[in-house]
């Protein structure tokens, strides 16, 4: 279906071009300085019509909004019980202008892509639809597709929504990320104590470690390293409280962890750590409740800073340690 008129109209240099005569709410609904955008529909009235566009942007409002009342009663002369859903608002449309504000990454992140300085660097843009005694707003993300015109030029970098984070796609952005961060960052290739990692030479490995590729098995196993060297990643997690203590390593299932730690027994933030891990080649993973005995359960703070190389010397050190919530 094809676009109408006014969403064909708009492009990277008129959504960034500067508003000469912003309408009088723009300052209560928006906190940049030096106004940008374009009007996109004369009439709010218009946005009924069955572009598909049209369409997308009526969608964000209402997710935007959720569960919010209009109009909000700051200013208004509504009351409580005369307040409507969001999901009503095409019922309260007036007859006013559809502003787009372009939504720019000042930090001009086209990561890992390079960036290019001339650049507009959208995300995306916001749109104001006004209603009766109130100004509704939604945020349209854009996209461009690898290798085109707005990719490599940077005016657009937002990317599709990944299907999920464990997923053929994320895993080739991820190896991107790494590859650019160790390419092209020095500070990313510093330890935590700000020594430089030789990328040539694998780091020594922490006394005990996780061998997530043992074999033709799914198991990982906890290994004695004796001084062996190799490229490894740490988990950073929050612990449970202490009626859910995460799995352990302890003395009495020491031999059992190096024999091999069953899949169904290991938590999920754990499993996804070893499968990004694998997916990024890496073959040894730290994880302190299975590579740290137990018993020592009042840890004193000086012991804590023996851990730290095991994050310092992770893998391309502190941008490869695998975060999970």
């Amino acid at each position: 279906m094809a676009l109408c008129s006014a969403c064909s109209s708009i492009s990277v240099e008129v959504l960034i071009q500067d508003l000469e005569d912003p309408p009088n709410w723009w300052g209560l609904v928006n906190s940049v300085s030096k106004p940008r955008g374009m009007i996109h529909l004369q009439s709010a009235l218009q946005l009924k019509q069955s572009c598909p566009l049209c369409a997308i942007i009526r969608a964000s409002i209402v997710q935007y909004n959720g569960d919010e009342k209009f109009p909000r009663l700051k200013g208004s002369s509504a009351s409580p019980q005369e307040q409507w859903d969001v999901a009503e608002f095409e019922e309260h449309l007036i007859d006013a202008p559809i502003y787009l504000r372009p939504k720019q990454d000042f930090l001009r992140r086209s990561f890992p892509e390079e960036s290019v300085l001339s650049a507009w660097h959208l995300r995306g843009f916001t749109a104001f639809v006004p209603v009766q005694e109130d100004v509704l707003t939604g945020v349209v993300r854009l996209f461009a597709q690898p290798g085109s015109a707005a990719a490599l030029s940077c005016d657009v970098i937002g990317r599709l929504a990944l299907p999920s984070s464990n997923c053929p796609e994320a895993y080739t952005l991820l190896r991107r990320w790494i590859g650019t961060c160790v390419q092209n960052h020095q500070i990313c290739r510093e330890t935590l104590s700000r020594a430089l990692v030789d990328e040539t030479t694998p780091p020594v490995l922490p006394t005990r470690i996780l061998d997530i590729w043992p074999g033709n098995s799914r198991d990982p196993r906890l290994i004695e390293t004796h001084g062996s060297t190799g490229y490894y990643a740490a988990l950073s997690h929050c612990w449970p409280p202490p009626h859910k203590r995460p799995i352990m390593t302890t003395l009495e299932n020491y031999e059992d962890r190096k024999a091999g730690i069953p899949w169904a027994t290991i938590p999920l933030a754990y499993q996804h750590a070893i499968v990004a891990a694998r997916e990024i080649g890496l073959t040894y993973l730290w994880i302190d409740s299975l590579c740290i005995y137990s018993h020592r359960s009042s840890i004193k703070p000086r012991r804590i800073l023996r851990f730290a190389p095991q994050f310092s010397e992770s893998f391309h050190a502190d941008p490869c340690t695998y975060l999970a919530s």
